[in-house]
């Protein structure tokens, strides 16, 4: 056997490294994959063994992606979603889907992968038409002639068809210029009495943030706020103050430097992020198809 990289490097591992870094814990992960934790740190060391990094930054009281890691997971993913759509491809090859899908999401919520997803179906099933339409408001599905909606948080319709995505955190951010001013704060509390940058519909609510078994529930009041999340992201890039934003929002900046994370080891409980659709009929072949895959695209979806 050769000694090169791709020699030594086995793929469940960087399989269990992705399920890790999108819970965001190793007992969280263990959990999900149904395997032993210290095997599961195992599995990571051999891994950051064989590709001569460090991945993951652990100690008892904090776990985060090194910049390495966070690189790593972002071209992994991209990759096993790709072999998800192949497998989705060939399964579906016979059925050639068509005609109109309109689906709804509330600005920003699923702006991280939407895009790509949409033109990569569209790619591959050019004969779908896809309607998107982005609002902060919470259609009736039911009486609309929406056929799929993305919706965040807990829903209170019950009779709705759901299929949960995935869920994610929010953390503070602060654009690298402003970084210095900032980085000596510590506390959640240090950080809210910076002028904040947050969504609107939080404002004046109790958030809870978490770090380990510690809970802290604060009250935000925004300096700026708005209903976008991109919205939100921008303003932090551009102005001395600090966002609280959903972190996959920000993956690429934080990649790329422009912004950085603030008290990383605090971040806001998880949100679920699901689509739904209506109870009262059957949805036509094409929506079934383009729901499916959607779900399979963002089936182990956690943002960390």
């Amino acid at each position: 056997m050769g000694n090169n990289l791709h020699d030594r490097i086995n793929i469940n591992h960087v399989s269990v490294f992705l399920r890790i870094a999108q819970s965001n814990s190793l007992t969280e992960a263990a959990n999900f994959l149904n395997l032993d934790k210290g095997r599961l740190s195992r599995v990571l060391q051999e891994l950051e063994n064989d590709l001569g990094v460090t991945l993951v930054h652990r100690t008892t009281r904090e776990f985060r992606l090194t910049a390495e890691g966070e690189k790593f997971y972002s071209r992994c993913h991209r990759i096993f979603n790709d072999l998800e759509e192949v497998i989705f491809d060939l399964d579906k090859k016979d059925q050639e889907p068509e005609g109109r899908i309109i689906l709804t999401a509330a600005h920003g919520a699923a702006s991280a992968f939407l895009p790509d997803i949409i033109s990569r179906y569209h790619e591959l099933f050019p004969k779908v038409k896809i309607e998107v339409y982005f609002s902060q408001d919470s259609l009736n599905i039911d009486h609309e002639n929406v056929d799929l909606a993305i919706r965040l948080g807990k829903l209170k319709d019950s009779s709705l068809k759901i299929r949960k995505l995935g869920d994610f955190e929010m953390n503070f951010f602060a654009s690298s210029k402003f970084y210095d001013s900032v980085s000596h704060l510590k506390s959640i509390q240090d950080v809210c009495n910076y002028p904040c940058f947050i969504l609107s519909n939080i404002e004046g609510k109790d958030v809870v943030f978490k770090y380990g078994k510690q809970r802290k529930k604060v009250s935000l009041k925004g300096a700026i706020t708005a209903n976008s999340p991109d919205f939100v992201r921008d303003v932090t890039l551009k102005s001395k103050g600090i966002g609280l934003l959903p972190r996959f929002l920000c993956s690429q900046q934080l990649i790329n430097g422009d912004l950085k994370l603030l008290i990383p080891k605090w971040k806001t409980d998880s949100i679920d992020m699901h689509l739904v659709s209506p109870s009262g009929r059957k949805p036509l072949p094409n929506v079934k198809h383009f729901s499916d895959f959607l779900f399979n695209y963002t089936k182990n979806l956690t943002i960390y």
